[in-house]
């Protein structure tokens, strides 16, 4: 007679169930949620980015399109005084409208609009250099200036209107604003919107004279 199995009344070994990964635990959840936030970030980032990059590149193509206006109306023998006080309004009307938005203007021309290029370009040649000649546009019967430095200096101030630094400055809020309150993002004011706004705050066409009911310089 065989001897009985002590073993067969034994159950069966239950293996417990595998892991599953879902739904994920709480920390796998704030993982998630901190990468999306800094994806959204970054994406955020990097379109203010570009439309800065954007808008500066339509700045300075006014600008260079100014300066072949003039260069082609001195090859076509037209009268360079015309042609160069025509540059120097466009120039001032630019150099205002990127300056709206960037930085809490308010009523200046002359000497203090001059004072102010210097300060937010970071450099002395609008009150001392090149730049003297945006101080007097409307008065100027005649123009005398260096039209090519005065365009690579415009260059560089609208560069450096729209340098990361300026982002920390105050600036005007909407289209024409003196508030000086903090705004959110830089903008390039269009020429349309400037001449509704009555040009720099009321001031005259070229963009020097504000406020005040028109100071124009």
């Amino acid at each position: 007679m065989e001897a009985e199995d002590p073993l067969k009344d034994l159950a069966d070994i239950h293996l417990p169930d595998p892991l599953s990964f879902w739904p994920p635990a709480p920390g796998w959840w704030l993982v998630a949620l901190l990468a999306l936030a800094l994806l959204a970030y970054a994406a955020l980032r990097y379109v203010r980015a570009w439309r800065e990059r954007q808008r500066l590149q339509a700045a300075l193509g006014e600008l260079d399109a100014a300066y072949q206006r003039y260069q082609d109306a001195i090859s076509q023998r037209q009268d360079p005084s015309a042609a160069g006080l025509s540059f120097l309004q466009d120039c001032n009307m630019l150099l205002k409208r990127v300056a709206l938005l960037h930085y809490p203007v308010a009523a200046m021309y002359g000497q203090s609009w001059l004072r102010f290029l210097d300060k937010s370009g970071k450099t002395r040649q609008f009150t001392t250099g090149a730049g003297q000649v945006l101080g007097d546009t409307l008065y100027r019967a005649s123009f005398d200036g260096d039209a090519a430095r005065l365009h690579q200096l415009c260059t560089a101030w609208i560069r450096q209107a729209y340098t990361p630094p300026a982002e920390t400055q105050p600036y005007a809020t909407g289209a024409g604003s003196m508030s000086g309150e903090p705004g959110h993002m830089p903008y390039f004011l269009p020429e349309a919107q400037y001449a509704q706004d009555g040009g720099a705050g009321g001031g005259g066409s070229d963009g020097c004279g504000d406020g005040g009911g028109g100071g124009n310089d």
